[in-house]
């Protein structure tokens, strides 16, 4: 039988929220801020082909952009590979220059390491730490931030 995990994550970005959502639709940089994420590649203007790294264990998956409202909201879903998971992405802002992301992510855990991580509630805390890399990015490294924004599907 197969499981599906929920994780509800969020942080407070200082910047506006149209950088934040640029920096966020540029997939192609998720590796650096998200650990376990080797390399995303875009496949055309909705799907992505991913690579990952967690515990060892390297999969690949595809997966496919199913909403968008520009400044606002990011649904996507797995098309293909060995991972299953959808997920959403909310940009709420708070004032001209900050901004907080909430992230959604509903995720079936493949095989026993998946589910123990899950279990040990290793699957919240990456989340988190990749949420604060993110916000980290944006707010130390503002130039590079930008340059990243500055490249994303508009």
């Amino acid at each position: 039988m197969s499981t599906t995990n929920t994780l509800t994550e969020r942080v407070q970005v200082r910047a506006p929220v149209n950088t934040v959502f640029d920096c966020w639709s540029r997939f192609e940089s998720f590796p650096t801020f998200m650990a376990g994420v080797d390399s995303v590649e875009r496949i055309d203007a909705a799907r992505t082909r991913w690579m990952t790294s967690i515990g060892g264990v390297r999969r690949g998956f595809d997966a496919a952009l199913v909403g968008r409202i520009r400044n606002e909201y990011l649904e996507w879903e797995t098309t293909d590979g060995e991972v299953s998971h959808h997920g959403t992405v909310r940009f709420e802002r708070i004032a001209d220059d900050a901004t907080t992301v909430v992230v959604r992510l509903e995720w079936q855990p493949f095989g026993v390491l998946e589910h123990a991580g899950h279990a040990l509630g290793l699957d919240r805390r990456q989340l988190r730490s990749d949420l604060h890399r993110f916000k980290e990015l944006i707010e130390a490294e503002p130039r590079r931030a930008a340059a990243i924004a500055g490249a994303a599907l508009q």
